[in-house]
């Protein structure tokens, strides 16, 4: 998450940047999450998907996963797991891109 808060303060004045938060209620809680980002001095966008909409909606099976969206709506990559520093910065450059 280091390295995602470094990445939107270069880049998120050119592309959208959006953490969401698997809160079931029970082993993460909206308010243990907000705190917790709260607390680290994170300043990107959170969503706290409490109904699992967002993660339905996606596919997502297994967190964490990082997508990335292009400016049309269309999934130009993504990444199952900890994402490395590198690995985050080639898919903010294949969005610059188009």
């Amino acid at each position: 998450m280091p390295d995602l808060e470094a990445a939107y303060r270069k880049y998120g004045d050119q592309i959208h940047f959006l953490m969401v938060d698997l809160t079931d209620g029970v082993q993460e809680t909206v308010e243990k999450a907000a705190g917790y980002i709260a607390e680290q001095g994170y300043t990107f966008p959170v969503y706290f998907d409490s109904d699992m909409a967002g993660a339905s909606a996606y596919g997502v099976t297994g967190i964490p996963v990082t997508y990335f969206i292009d400016a049309e709506g269309t999934f130009a990559a993504y990444y199952q797991g900890a994402m490395p520093a590198e690995v985050l910065q080639q898919g903010i450059d294949l969005l610059l891109e188009n």
